[in-house]
Protein backbone atom coordinates (compact mmCIF):
# COMPACT_ATOMS: atom_id res chain seq x y z
CA UNK A 1 0.00 0.00 0.00
CA UNK A 2 2.75 2.48 0.93
CA UNK A 3 4.65 1.76 -2.27
CA UNK A 4 1.55 2.57 -4.34
CA UNK A 5 1.38 5.95 -2.59
CA UNK A 6 4.77 6.79 -4.09
CA UNK A 7 3.71 5.96 -7.65
CA UNK A 8 2.56 8.79 -9.90
CA UNK A 9 -0.10 6.71 -11.65
CA UNK A 10 -1.27 4.63 -8.68
CA UNK A 11 -1.50 7.21 -5.92
CA UNK A 12 -4.81 8.59 -7.21
CA UNK A 13 -6.47 5.22 -6.53
CA UNK A 14 -5.29 5.05 -2.91
CA UNK A 15 -7.07 8.16 -1.54
CA UNK A 16 -4.12 8.52 0.83
CA UNK A 17 -5.15 5.54 2.97
CA UNK A 18 -2.31 4.07 5.02
CA UNK A 19 -3.99 2.05 7.81
CA UNK A 20 -7.03 -0.10 8.57
CA UNK A 21 -8.67 -0.92 11.88
CA UNK A 22 -8.70 -4.72 12.39
CA UNK A 23 -11.90 -4.49 14.46
CA UNK A 24 -14.21 -2.25 12.43
CA UNK A 25 -12.24 -2.36 9.13
CA UNK A 26 -12.35 1.42 8.83
CA UNK A 27 -9.52 2.89 6.75
CA UNK A 28 -7.48 5.95 7.71
CA UNK A 29 -5.14 8.48 6.13
CA UNK A 30 -2.26 9.94 8.12
CA UNK A 31 -4.25 13.13 8.61
CA UNK A 32 -7.22 11.16 9.93
CA UNK A 33 -4.97 9.66 12.60
CA UNK A 34 -3.44 13.03 13.43
CA UNK A 35 -6.81 14.77 13.67
CA UNK A 36 -8.01 12.10 16.10
CA UNK A 37 -5.08 12.91 18.37
CA UNK A 38 -5.52 16.67 17.90
CA UNK A 39 -9.19 16.48 18.92
CA UNK A 40 -8.23 14.64 22.09
CA UNK A 41 -5.57 17.24 22.99
CA UNK A 42 -8.03 20.02 22.15
CA UNK A 43 -10.65 18.69 24.59
CA UNK A 44 -8.04 18.55 27.38
CA UNK A 45 -6.47 21.92 26.48
CA UNK A 46 -9.88 23.64 26.60
CA UNK A 47 -10.17 22.68 30.24
CA UNK A 48 -6.56 23.55 31.12
CA UNK A 49 -6.30 26.80 29.10
CA UNK A 50 -9.82 28.15 28.48
CA UNK A 51 -8.51 31.66 27.72
CA UNK A 52 -6.57 30.40 24.69
CA UNK A 53 -9.72 29.17 22.90
CA UNK A 54 -12.03 31.88 24.21
CA UNK A 55 -14.37 33.17 21.51
CA UNK A 56 -13.55 30.71 18.72
CA UNK A 57 -14.78 27.13 19.07
CA UNK A 58 -13.05 24.77 16.66
CA UNK A 59 -14.54 22.16 14.34
CA UNK A 60 -12.34 19.35 13.07
CA UNK A 61 -10.76 18.87 10.66
CA UNK A 62 -9.73 22.51 10.67
CA UNK A 63 -10.01 24.61 7.53
CA UNK A 64 -6.86 25.66 5.69
CA UNK A 65 -7.39 29.24 6.84
CA UNK A 66 -7.60 28.21 10.50
CA UNK A 67 -4.50 26.02 10.17
CA UNK A 68 -2.59 28.93 8.64
CA UNK A 69 -3.59 31.27 11.48
CA UNK A 70 -2.60 28.80 14.21
CA UNK A 71 0.68 27.96 12.46
CA UNK A 72 1.63 31.62 12.01
CA UNK A 73 1.19 32.38 15.71
CA UNK A 74 3.20 29.31 16.71
CA UNK A 75 6.45 31.16 17.69
CA UNK A 76 4.46 33.54 19.91
CA UNK A 77 2.57 30.69 21.62
CA UNK A 78 5.79 28.80 22.29
CA UNK A 79 7.13 31.74 24.30
CA UNK A 80 4.74 30.60 27.04
CA UNK A 81 4.59 26.89 26.19
CA UNK A 82 8.26 26.01 25.67
CA UNK A 83 8.49 24.21 29.01
CA UNK A 84 6.48 21.19 30.03
CA UNK A 85 4.45 18.88 27.83
CA UNK A 86 0.89 20.16 28.17
CA UNK A 87 -2.01 19.22 25.91
CA UNK A 88 -2.01 22.77 24.49
CA UNK A 89 1.66 22.46 23.52
CA UNK A 90 0.98 19.14 21.77
CA UNK A 91 -2.00 20.73 20.02
CA UNK A 92 -0.12 23.73 18.57
CA UNK A 93 2.92 21.60 17.64
CA UNK A 94 0.72 19.14 15.73
CA UNK A 95 -0.89 22.00 13.79
CA UNK A 96 2.53 23.46 12.95
CA UNK A 97 3.78 20.08 11.73
CA UNK A 98 0.71 19.64 9.54
CA UNK A 99 1.34 23.03 7.99
CA UNK A 100 5.11 22.95 7.56
CA UNK A 101 6.46 19.39 7.78
CA UNK A 102 3.73 17.15 6.34
CA UNK A 103 4.26 15.94 2.76
CA UNK A 104 0.91 15.92 0.92
CA UNK A 105 -0.10 12.39 -0.11
CA UNK A 106 -1.28 13.79 -3.47
CA UNK A 107 2.29 14.98 -4.10
CA UNK A 108 3.20 17.83 -6.48
CA UNK A 109 4.46 17.81 -10.10
CA UNK A 110 7.98 18.49 -8.81
CA UNK A 111 7.88 15.18 -6.88
CA UNK A 112 7.97 13.24 -10.17
CA UNK A 113 10.59 15.37 -11.92
CA UNK A 114 13.06 12.45 -11.99
CA UNK A 115 10.74 9.50 -12.55
CA UNK A 116 7.41 7.87 -11.82
CA UNK A 117 8.07 7.64 -8.05
CA UNK A 118 8.26 10.51 -5.57
CA UNK A 119 11.89 11.62 -5.60
CA UNK A 120 11.66 12.42 -1.88
CA UNK A 121 10.68 8.78 -1.13
CA UNK A 122 7.37 9.68 0.52
CA UNK A 123 5.73 7.91 2.13
CA UNK A 124 8.61 6.48 4.15
CA UNK A 125 8.48 3.01 5.69
CA UNK A 126 7.31 2.46 9.25
CA UNK A 127 10.48 2.26 11.35
CA UNK A 128 10.56 0.79 14.85
CA UNK A 129 14.01 2.13 15.77
CA UNK A 130 16.71 4.54 14.65
CA UNK A 131 18.91 2.64 12.20
CA UNK A 132 21.59 2.78 9.53
CA UNK A 133 20.40 1.30 6.23
CA UNK A 134 22.75 0.56 3.34
CA UNK A 135 21.80 1.03 -0.29
CA UNK A 136 20.84 -1.75 -2.65
CA UNK A 137 23.64 -1.18 -5.17
CA UNK A 138 26.06 -4.03 -5.80
CA UNK A 139 29.23 -2.01 -6.21
CA UNK A 140 31.02 0.15 -3.69
CA UNK A 141 32.38 3.68 -3.98
CA UNK A 142 35.68 5.15 -2.83
CA UNK A 143 35.40 7.22 0.33
CA UNK A 144 38.21 9.68 1.07
CA UNK A 145 39.23 10.84 4.53
CA UNK A 146 38.51 14.44 5.44
CA UNK A 147 42.22 15.35 5.19
CA UNK A 148 42.84 13.41 1.99
CA UNK A 149 45.33 11.03 3.58
CA UNK A 150 45.30 7.31 2.71
CA UNK A 151 44.09 4.71 3.20
CA UNK A 152 40.87 5.31 1.30
CA UNK A 153 37.76 3.29 2.13
CA UNK A 154 35.46 1.21 -0.02
CA UNK A 155 31.85 1.53 1.12
CA UNK A 156 28.29 1.38 -0.12
CA UNK A 157 25.84 4.22 0.12
CA UNK A 158 23.79 4.44 3.31
CA UNK A 159 21.07 6.50 4.92
CA UNK A 160 20.14 7.25 8.50
CA UNK A 161 16.48 6.50 9.22
CA UNK A 162 14.61 7.73 12.27
CA UNK A 163 11.81 6.08 14.20
CA UNK A 164 8.45 6.34 12.41
CA UNK A 165 4.97 5.25 13.35
CA UNK A 166 2.09 4.98 10.87
CA UNK A 167 0.98 8.66 11.24
CA UNK A 168 4.58 9.78 10.49
CA UNK A 169 5.12 8.19 7.07
CA UNK A 170 4.59 11.54 5.28
CA UNK A 171 6.52 13.59 7.85
CA UNK A 172 9.82 15.31 6.97
CA UNK A 173 12.86 14.19 8.94
CA UNK A 174 13.23 17.37 10.99
CA UNK A 175 15.08 18.78 13.95
CA UNK A 176 12.76 18.68 16.96
CA UNK A 177 14.45 21.60 18.70
CA UNK A 178 14.20 23.87 15.66
CA UNK A 179 10.59 22.82 15.06
CA UNK A 180 9.67 23.40 18.71
CA UNK A 181 11.32 26.83 18.69
CA UNK A 182 10.27 28.23 15.32
CA UNK A 183 7.78 25.77 13.85
CA UNK A 184 8.71 26.23 10.22
CA UNK A 185 9.73 23.58 7.69
CA UNK A 186 13.20 22.11 8.19
CA UNK A 187 14.88 18.96 6.92
CA UNK A 188 17.67 16.87 8.41
CA UNK A 189 19.88 14.58 6.30
CA UNK A 190 23.11 12.72 6.89
CA UNK A 191 26.21 14.41 5.53
CA UNK A 192 27.12 11.81 2.95
CA UNK A 193 28.79 12.30 -0.42
CA UNK A 194 25.49 12.85 -2.25
CA UNK A 195 24.43 15.48 0.27
CA UNK A 196 27.66 17.43 -0.28
CA UNK A 197 27.00 17.49 -4.02
CA UNK A 198 23.39 18.49 -3.44
CA UNK A 199 24.27 21.41 -1.16
CA UNK A 200 26.95 22.61 -3.58
CA UNK A 201 24.60 22.52 -6.58
CA UNK A 202 21.65 23.97 -4.67
CA UNK A 203 23.78 26.84 -3.44
CA UNK A 204 24.58 27.81 -7.03
CA UNK A 205 21.31 26.97 -8.75
CA UNK A 206 19.35 29.62 -10.58
CA UNK A 207 16.02 30.76 -9.13
CA UNK A 208 15.47 33.46 -11.72
CA UNK A 209 12.31 31.88 -13.13
CA UNK A 210 10.55 31.93 -9.76
CA UNK A 211 11.89 35.31 -8.64
CA UNK A 212 11.02 37.23 -11.82
CA UNK A 213 7.52 35.78 -12.17
CA UNK A 214 5.80 38.60 -10.15
CA UNK A 215 7.54 41.21 -12.32
CA UNK A 216 6.69 39.35 -15.51
CA UNK A 217 3.01 39.04 -14.52
CA UNK A 218 2.74 42.82 -14.09
CA UNK A 219 4.49 43.43 -17.40
CA UNK A 220 2.01 41.18 -19.20
CA UNK A 221 -0.93 43.03 -17.62
CA UNK A 222 0.50 46.42 -18.63
CA UNK A 223 1.26 45.20 -22.16
CA UNK A 224 -2.33 43.99 -22.66
CA UNK A 225 -3.72 47.32 -21.49
CA UNK A 226 -1.38 49.25 -23.76
CA UNK A 227 -2.42 47.05 -26.66
CA UNK A 228 -6.09 47.91 -26.10
CA UNK A 229 -5.29 51.63 -25.89
CA UNK A 230 -3.28 51.50 -29.12
CA UNK A 231 -6.08 49.69 -30.92
CA UNK A 232 -8.58 52.33 -29.74
CA UNK A 233 -6.27 55.16 -30.87
CA UNK A 234 -5.85 53.51 -34.25
CA UNK A 235 -9.64 53.22 -34.61
CA UNK A 236 -10.10 56.94 -33.80
CA UNK A 237 -7.41 57.96 -36.28
CA UNK A 238 -9.10 55.87 -38.99
CA UNK A 239 -12.46 57.52 -38.31
CA UNK A 240 -10.93 61.02 -38.45
CA UNK A 241 -9.06 60.31 -41.67
CA UNK A 242 -12.22 59.03 -43.35
CA UNK A 243 -14.34 62.07 -42.43
CA UNK A 244 -14.82 65.26 -44.54
CA UNK A 245 -11.56 67.11 -45.04
CA UNK A 246 -13.20 70.29 -43.79
CA UNK A 247 -13.72 68.77 -40.36
CA UNK A 248 -10.91 69.31 -37.93
CA UNK A 249 -10.19 66.59 -35.42
CA UNK A 250 -7.90 66.93 -32.47
CA UNK A 251 -6.00 63.87 -31.25
CA UNK A 252 -4.73 64.09 -27.72
CA UNK A 253 -1.06 63.20 -27.25
CA UNK A 254 -0.47 59.59 -26.29
CA UNK A 255 2.08 58.33 -23.82
CA UNK A 256 1.85 54.81 -25.21
CA UNK A 257 5.24 54.92 -26.89
CA UNK A 258 6.94 56.18 -23.77
CA UNK A 259 5.28 53.52 -21.67
CA UNK A 260 6.30 50.95 -24.25
CA UNK A 261 9.93 51.98 -23.83
CA UNK A 262 9.61 51.72 -20.05
CA UNK A 263 8.06 48.28 -20.40
CA UNK A 264 10.90 47.20 -22.70
CA UNK A 265 13.38 48.33 -20.06
CA UNK A 266 11.58 46.35 -17.36
CA UNK A 267 11.54 43.22 -19.52
CA UNK A 268 15.26 43.66 -20.24
CA UNK A 269 15.88 43.99 -16.51
CA UNK A 270 14.18 40.63 -15.95
CA UNK A 271 17.11 38.92 -17.68
CA UNK A 272 19.45 40.11 -14.93
CA UNK A 273 19.79 38.75 -11.42
CA UNK A 274 16.58 39.10 -9.42
CA UNK A 275 16.02 37.69 -5.95
CA UNK A 276 13.19 37.98 -3.48
CA UNK A 277 13.28 40.51 -0.64
CA UNK A 278 13.63 37.83 2.05
CA UNK A 279 16.48 36.09 0.22
CA UNK A 280 18.20 39.43 -0.38
CA UNK A 281 18.08 40.18 3.36
CA UNK A 282 19.42 36.70 4.16
CA UNK A 283 22.33 37.03 1.72
CA UNK A 284 23.24 40.49 3.04
CA UNK A 285 23.10 39.49 6.69
CA UNK A 286 24.52 35.96 6.48
CA UNK A 287 26.30 35.99 3.09
CA UNK A 288 24.97 32.52 2.23
CA UNK A 289 21.81 30.49 1.74
CA UNK A 290 23.11 27.90 4.20
CA UNK A 291 24.50 27.71 7.71
CA UNK A 292 27.41 25.26 8.06
CA UNK A 293 28.88 23.75 11.20
CA UNK A 294 32.47 24.48 10.06
CA UNK A 295 34.18 27.33 8.28
CA UNK A 296 35.56 26.84 4.77
CA UNK A 297 39.26 27.27 4.02
CA UNK A 298 41.11 27.87 0.77
CA UNK A 299 43.54 25.13 -0.27
CA UNK A 300 46.33 25.33 -2.83
CA UNK A 301 45.98 23.65 -6.20
CA UNK A 302 49.13 21.63 -5.49
CA UNK A 303 47.50 20.28 -2.33
CA UNK A 304 44.42 19.23 -4.30
CA UNK A 305 46.67 17.42 -6.79
CA UNK A 306 48.45 15.60 -3.94
CA UNK A 307 45.08 14.52 -2.55
CA UNK A 308 43.87 13.23 -5.91
CA UNK A 309 47.13 11.32 -6.45
CA UNK A 310 46.98 9.76 -2.96
CA UNK A 311 50.24 11.42 -2.05
CA UNK A 312 51.21 13.15 1.17
CA UNK A 313 49.83 16.68 1.13
CA UNK A 314 52.56 19.32 1.14
CA UNK A 315 51.86 22.01 3.72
Amino acid sequence: MLRNLRQKDLVKYTNGLVAICPACHKRFTTKDLIWNAVKMWYSVAKEENPEYFKGFPLEFPLSEERINLLALRFPYDMVHLHTGNSALKKFVQAIAHLQFNEHDWKHRPDCFKKGCECRFDFPRWVQGMFDLIYGEENGSATWYTIYGNPPNLKARGFSLVSTRDVPDVFMNAHNRTVSALLGYNNNVSSGGRDMIYYVTLYNTKSTQKEEKFPFFKQCVAIAKRMKRIQMEEHRVETVINNTDSGAVGTIEPSYGKGLGHVLSGICAHLSSSIISATMAWNLIMKESRFLFSHEFVIILLSQMEDWLKNEAIQL
